[in-house]
């Protein structure tokens, strides 16, 4: 992990890692150099950690909120990307 007082010396207000790597001591360093903790989900990894997957459980996206208000994170990135399959490279990132 980079040194989360560098990272706000470079004018980073929030840091948004993916939710493996959200971790008790890495939340706590960087709040104590002031910045903001956001999570994202992603593809993977996905059998260890709640997501919003179509496949997983119904009730994993209820936690995953839950979780993160225990784990004082402040904010969830959903990013969303829309792929149109009848031509090749037409995603769009929303």
């Amino acid at each position: 992990m980079q040194d989360p007082a560098q990272i706000k010396r470079r004018n980073i207000d929030y840091m948004c890692p993916i939710l493996d790597w959200v971790k008790p001591e890495n939340i706590t360093a960087c709040e104590e150099a002031g910045l903001k903790m956001w999570m994202y989900t992603s593809l993977e990894p996905w059998k260890k950690f709640l997501n919003l997957r179509v496949d997983n459980m119904l009730w994993e996206p209820r936690l995953l909120f839950w979780q993160m208000a225990q784990m004082k994170l402040t904010g969830f990135l959903y990013w969303y990307a829309l792929c149109d399959r009848s031509r090749i490279g037409a995603c769009v990132g929303l």
